[in-house]
């Protein structure tokens, strides 16, 4: 994964904005995987889920990339100490995950993520 620059976000503070630490890997499948930091400068990226440090996000999964073995993958990784599934038709601010959509430059082959201003 390669970090990209921080998504800033409006929070629910009123003319409050928060920065949040983001990679992005785009697979040979054209699979892309988003890893975003739950906590940012002033706030949670999503704060129905406060005691979440990181999401994972797979746009694109291909046929052969399973929820569930990606699930124990990440739970084998001796430095997490946990890793569910999210449901995110419970979620209030699921809209804050529209903002990881990559870019394709013109003039570059290669996929970014857009500055979010």
């Amino acid at each position: 994964m390669v970090r990209q620059p921080d998504l800033e976000l409006i929070l629910d503070k009123k003319g409050s904005t928060g920065m949040f630490t983001r990679f992005f890997f785009l697979s040979e499948d054209e699979e892309e995987f988003y890893l975003i930091a739950n906590r940012g400068s002033n706030g949670h990226f999503i704060p129905e889920v406060k005691h979440a440090d990181y999401f994972l996000v797979i746009k694109n999964r291909g046929r052969y990339t399973s929820e569930s073995v990606v699930l124990r993958q990440i739970q084998s990784i001796r430095n997490v100490s946990s890793a569910m599934p999210l449901k995110t038709d419970e979620l209030t601010s699921i809209e804050n995950f529209l903002l990881l959509e990559p870019v394709v430059e013109k003039e570059k082959t290669k996929q970014s993520i857009p500055p979010i201003l």
